[in-house]
Parts: structure tokens; C-alpha cells; sequence
């Protein structure tokens, strides 16, 4: 699965999984590495197509990252 990104366009939490809440901010640029739920979260009144910054955060489950190291 390829990687999306998302410029977010108000701040809220979500619940990415097993109820682990996530802070999403306004302005903040987030990609979508597959790992969560993140997806089901896009719509157009929460986040706008982005491309990746040097800021960008990745959206991905600890395990996963672990992982792949």
C-alpha cells in the first residue's frame, strides 16, 4: 500500500486503535503509512491533499515500526 499524505484543516483527536488517542493539528501535514485506521478519518472537512515536508508526521503503529526495523 502506498503512503498518503494530508494537510489537516482543524485540530482534533481520533482513535487510531485500541484506544489510543491522536492528536491532529491544524496546519500539521500527517502521511498514512497503512498500519491504522487514519484513513477512515479523510474527509474534506477534516484534511486537504499535501504533499510530504520536513515536518510531516507519519502515521504508523509502534509495532509496525518495530518491525521493520
Amino acid at each position: 500500500m502506498t503512503s498518503k499524505t494530508w494537510r489537516a484543516k482543524r485540530s482534533l483527536s481520533i482513535d487510531l486503535e485500541f484506544d489510543s488517542s491522536f492528536k491532529i493539528i491544524a496546519g500539521k501535514t500527517y502521511t498514512d503509512d497503512g498500519t491504522t485506521v487514519f484513513g477512515d478519518y479523510v474527509c474534506d472537512e477534516l484534511f486537504e491533499p499535501a504533499s510530504p515536508v520536513a515536518d510531516t508526521v507519519v502515521v504508523s503503529l509502534p509495532q509496525s515500526r518495530k518491525s521493520r526495523q
